[in-house]
């Protein structure tokens, strides 16, 4: 709670976090982050734990020592966070189901269970949430370009010398369909090499250079009619497979301009994120993200989240969390630290933690919406029913 507490501007934050300073200048070990130095402490029966009502539910599972008071401090919204302007937080958030947002991650995590790990096969289910929420279609990018091959190679790479960090290159890459018009003779198999484009939309119609040795009649307009008609062009996309590229034939076009469509042009639309690896910052807190150092595996509701959220969009991950392990507050030179700070910096692609939405982090990054909605509670050690038992006797 301190980050939150000691960072907010609002009033009743604000009370709360001097209270909590006046009064615990004495044990420097008051505001530790390790939650189980607080549970240490609030059973020693002199200290009181404000925590997520969540985590202080589950302690208490396993020790009939403590109790719990809820709190009047504003509840908690967790979402998945992205950096700013980031053009996939739209698409998050239609993947995220209203039935997700509970206050009893329990009943969540059953719901996402029996969609993911019961015996009803959802292969199709799963096709069906990439069709439909993998496009965003007022953000579409849409480029024709008309050129030789090398000159298109040439094209396609330039938007790529930006960083992995810049937010250009992330909307090039997912939210553009490329149509390419190559004026060659050369075999275009060479943009089915692994390294030929990551752009996810190519279509191409290959024509040969005897449509630029026609006479042009003193014209600056390119005349692709000519004597044969009647043959048909095929366009082809390229399509993602597990080692390289692959051209598929998704159409044909006449000289003529006459066009027959065998499906899509660009069916890698309708693919998600067509198993584009993202880097994903998180930081342990049972039991939204639970780490197993010795497996170095995660696991926990919001993992299970993720991997639901990677089946339905097409995608893949590697997990990493902040070097200082904070979750993130403003510095004093006004950037910020921990999972927030990754974000700004665009470290990592997006969030997938219990990261409570606050207006000062909206000002850096982008969130979904909540996922999740969880409230302080206080934690305390019962009294005990035998203090005041030799009083029995005596007492009226």
């Amino acid at each position: 709670m301190e980050e939150k507490d000691k960072a907010s501007t609002r009033p009743d934050y604000v009370k709360f976090w001097k209270g909590v300073v006046a009064n615990n200048k004495t044990n420097p070990n008051i505001l530790s982050a390790d939650g189980d130095v607080q549970v240490r402490l609030a059973m020693e029966g002199d200290y009181a734990y404000v925590g997520d009502k969540t985590q202080i539910e589950i302690t208490m599972a396993t020790n009939c020592h403590l109790t719990m008071v809820l709190s009047d401090i504003v509840s908690m919204q967790y979402a998945i966070a992205f950096p700013n302007n980031s053009p996939f937080t739209k698409i998050f958030s239609n993947e995220l189901p209203s039935n997700t947002i509970a206050s009893n991650v329990i009943g969540c995590w059953n719901l996402w269970k029996c969609t993911t790990d019961g015996t009803t096969d959802v292969t199709e289910n799963r096709r069906t949430y990439v069709r439909k929420t993998a496009t965003n279609d007022d953000t579409i990018l849409n480029c024709t370009l008309l050129c030789s091959l090398k000159a298109c190679q040439n094209y396609l790479a330039k938007p790529f010398e930006y960083g992995r960090k810049h937010v250009v290159r992330s909307s090039l890459i997912h939210n553009s369909r490329w149509l390419l018009g190559i004026v060659d003779n050369e075999d275009i198999s060479v943009f089915e090499l692994t390294n030929s484009t990551v752009l996810d939309n190519v279509a191409v119609i290959q024509y040969r250079t005897s449509v630029l040795n026609k006479p042009q009649h003193h014209t600056n307009k390119m005349d692709f009619r000519d004597t044969k008609d009647c043959i048909w062009l095929p366009i082809k996309t390229l399509m993602w497979e597990k080692e390289k590229r692959r051209w598929s034939t998704v159409g044909y076009l006449q000289h003529s301009g006459s066009l027959l469509t065998l499906t899509e042009i660009f069916p890698n639309s309708k693919m998600g994120f067509n198993k584009r690896k993202f880097l994903v910052g998180t930081l342990p807190w049972d039991p939204f993200v639970i780490f197993n150092e010795k497996g170095n595996e995660y696991t926990g509701f919001t993992i299970d989240l993720l991997h639901h959220l990677a089946l339905a969009l097409n995608f893949t991950y590697d997990i990493t969390q902040p070097h200082d392990g904070k979750w993130g507050a403003q510095m004093e030179n006004g950037s910020w630290n921990g999972l927030i700070g990754q974000l700004e910096r665009r470290d990592v692609d997006l969030v997938a933690a219990p990261v409570a939405v606050q207006i000062s982090r909206e000002n850096v990054v982008d969130f979904t919406i909540p996922y999740y909605y969880d409230a302080p509670a206080i934690l305390l050690k019962k009294p005990d029913p035998n203090a005041k038992k030799w009083r029995t006797l005596i007492d009226p």
